[in-house]
């Protein structure tokens, strides 16, 4: 899903547009993945200005770093892919598209399924 909101936002970003690449990490990872830093670079083969940030979760739930990172970096754009999980798993683990819709949206949102 992540994946479709990157080539959704491409197709939607004008030439002066910039892409953050935003990943939150989560405490206790022992090694960053590299997804974030990949989705960078295809942002910019396909001739978008494109930026990686790592954005540490500081205790706070994915969803409410994510916003405040929109909000520090200025976005102009929310773009996410929207995935829903069975209920075990949000349960255990929570889904930053349920939180978003339960929290409301701060800014315009692009959702991918």
């Amino acid at each position: 899903a992540a994946s479709r909101a990157l080539k959704a936002a491409i197709a939607l970003a004008g030439s002066d547009c910039e892409i953050i690449v935003a990943q939150i990490e989560e405490p206790n990872t022992s090694r960053a993945d590299e997804s974030g830093i990949e989705a960078t670079h295809f942002a910019a083969a396909h001739g978008v200005r494109a930026q990686f940030q790592a954005i540490p979760a500081r205790g706070r739930h994915a969803h409410a770093a994510l916003l405040a990172a929109a909000e520090e970096f200025g976005a102009d754009v929310l773009a996410t892919g929207a995935i829903r999980h069975g209920p075990i798993h949000q349960s255990l683990f929570g889904s930053v598209t349920k939180d978003l819709f339960e929290d409301g949206f701060h800014r315009p949102t692009l959702l991918a399924g």
